[in-house]
């Protein structure tokens, strides 16, 4: 049975979730455990989390597990952070056990100066791989956070009247979709066929959405006039800008994601 001073006590940083509201102390957390569910809560992740409570174990260290936790549960609710989201990630220091206490152990004075020799040489190896280690690690962090993560944007054609921009996340973490703009205005993107988004679209009020890891959205692609998507029409092109960030670090700018077009290209392939 977990005393009421421990129960009470504040985690280091609120958790905020999507489907339990902040998670402010460890009382809170503890009922939270006990609202998900048997499945999510038999994860291991959850278990561990279980273990630190009934040992009582460090806030510090009982905090960083109920975070990982959620977040590895997708039920984080990213929109309210205070701090970027990386910060989240971070293990209980090492110098800690799993219950918070100092990881100390007897040492055998017969051996230290053999360690000691051991320690020194490992150190300078690693003080020569750290330039290279460093190097490669600021690639990938470039590469990932640049590249990789961009979602896959692209227009889909079914009928004449049903034209789509189609947005894939290929990316593991969620995708906010802030604004799609076209230049010029001769088609708008609407959230959805409903009469409330169609309007909007055409007013030119702006429309936010999140995309699932792995998932597809579609939003119906509309072109102003008719005319243009005649055969003998002129050509008429325009630019798709979609802005997007990645929740997994919602603080850093993302590069728009453009596509050029003509409205003729929105004709139903011939079957």
């Amino acid at each position: 049975m977990l005393s009421s001073a421990y129960l009470s006590r504040k985690l280091t940083s609120p958790i905020p979730t999507k489907d339990g509201g902040t998670l402010s102390t460890i009382g809170e957390a503890c009922e939270y455990m006990a609202a998900i569910g048997n499945e999510r809560e038999l994860r291991p992740h959850w278990q561990r989390v279980r273990e630190l409570m009934l040992q009582e174990a460090d806030v510090a260290a009982l905090s960083s597990r109920v975070r990982l936790a959620v977040l590895k549960d997708a039920k984080l609710d990213v929109t309210v952070l205070s701090e970027p989201i990386e910060r989240w990630m971070d293990e209980p220091p090492p110098g800690l056990l799993s219950d918070g206490k100092l990881n100390e152990q007897p040492t055998d004075p017969r051996d230290s100066n053999e360690r000691s020799d051991s320690d020194s040489k490992e150190e300078r190896r690693r003080q020569e791989e750290l330039p290279r280690k460093g190097l490669l690690s600021d690639i990938f962090l470039v590469w990932q956070r640049f590249l990789a993560a961009w979602p896959v944007v692209s227009i889909a054609v079914e009928s004449k009247s049903d034209c789509y921009l189609r947005c894939k996340n290929a990316t593991k973490s969620d995708i906010i979709i802030e604004r799609i703009r076209t230049i010029p205005k001769t088609v708008f993107v609407a959230r959805d066929y409903s009469l409330i988004a169609i309007t909007d679209g055409l007013i030119g009020v702006p429309f936010t959405a999140v995309i699932p890891p792995s998932a597809t959205y579609d939003f119906p692609l509309i072109v102003r006039r008719g005319e243009l998507l005649d055969d003998k029409a002129a050509r008429s092109h325009f630019l798709i800008i979609v802005s997007w960030r990645s929740t997994r670090s919602t603080w850093l700018p993302r590069w728009p994601v453009f596509i050029w077009c003509s409205a003729q290209t929105l004709q139903p392939p011939e079957s």
